[in-house]
């Protein structure tokens, strides 16, 4: 199990880190994700560090405020506003 862990972080820093580099911006980790990853922020921030060329910090990696069901809440929030655009 800690080596599927192990895999699945350095897979999960691979694809955050071409996010930063394509779009230089900080990266938001939120759902399911970013809830389990929040508990074990150390060690896929160090996995950063150690994949990104420019940087040697991984603190660009950020967690979500809403733990889960995120794209639940953002889709309402967009329907909310479209209403209130109505009015």
């Amino acid at each position: 199990m800690r080596q599927a862990w192990k895999e699945y972080l350095e897979y999960l820093s691979v694809a955050i880190n071409s996010l930063r580099m394509t779009f230089d911006n900080d990266v938001i980790a939120g759902g399911y994700v970013g809830a389990f990853l929040e508990e074990f922020g150390a060690p896929p921030r160090e996995m950063l560090a150690q994949r990104n060329t420019f940087e040697r910090d991984g603190s660009y990696l950020k967690y979500c405020t809403f733990k889960l069901e995120t794209s639940a809440v953002w889709a309402a929030l967009m329907q909310i506003e479209a209403f209130f655009h109505q009015i």
